[in-house]
């Protein structure tokens, strides 16, 4: 069975004082608004229902206290998704900002996996993010080889490029996909087709 895992992102901080002031500063401005009546669609929904339509399995868990996530609670819930795999199970992962993050710290813990990795991609990733601490170690992601796919636009103004440059620069043999301003790609968040990651994903 082929099955495609996501990891969502959102925000991890320092301390309770940090996250208060996100909540005053920042939450309430952007994300308090009028209620739409509209379906979310985005990349992600693209992507799962050709994988889907193909026969295959999705997973997309809700990490717990995405507001202020910490690694150690996510853990728990990943190593639950992972449960209902088969060892035979051609897994492929998506992690996006925060998740990519989450995977970058997964995999340098890890030094045998008991599941097929089909490919990896992190969109966006940012590399260390408070309780989401810097990996300990590539060397498992780096055995990967190009099965690791990253993928950043100049134009992010959540996670800066410069990071994307800094994590490829740490996994030299992963496939690098960046995309210059005029793409639009930004952040990813919202873009509702990326057709780069649909080839690579599908084939053309």
């Amino acid at each position: 069975m082929k099955t495609l895992i996501f990891v969502h992102g959102w925000e991890s901080f320092l301390d309770e004082e940090s996250y208060l002031d996100f909540l005053r500063d920042t939450y309430a401005e952007y994300y308090v608004t009028p209620w739409e009546d509209k379906e979310k669609i985005d990349y992600r929904t693209h992507i799962s229902r050709r994988w889907i339509w193909d026969g295959e399995q999705v997973y997309y868990p809700a990490m717990p206290n995405k507001l202020n996530a910490r690694y150690e609670e996510w853990k728990i819930v990943f190593d639950g998704v992972l449960a209902k795999m088969k060892t035979d199970d051609d897994v492929t992962f998506f992690g996006t900002s925060l998740g990519g993050c989450f995977l970058l710290k997964y995999f340098s813990e890890v030094e045998k996996f008991d599941y097929k990795i089909n490919q990896i991609h992190l969109l966006a990733a940012c590399i260390y993010e408070w309780d989401f601490s810097a990996p300990t170690s590539y060397e498992y992601l780096q055995k990967l080889w190009n099965q690791v796919h990253i993928w950043h636009a100049e134009d992010d103004a959540v996670v800066p490029f410069s990071v994307g440059q800094e994590l490829s620069r740490n996994l030299p043999e992963a496939e690098t996909h960046f995309f210059i301003s005029e793409k639009w790609y930004g952040h990813f968040h919202g873009v509702e087709r990326i057709p780069e990651l649909e080839e690579v994903i599908f084939g053309k």
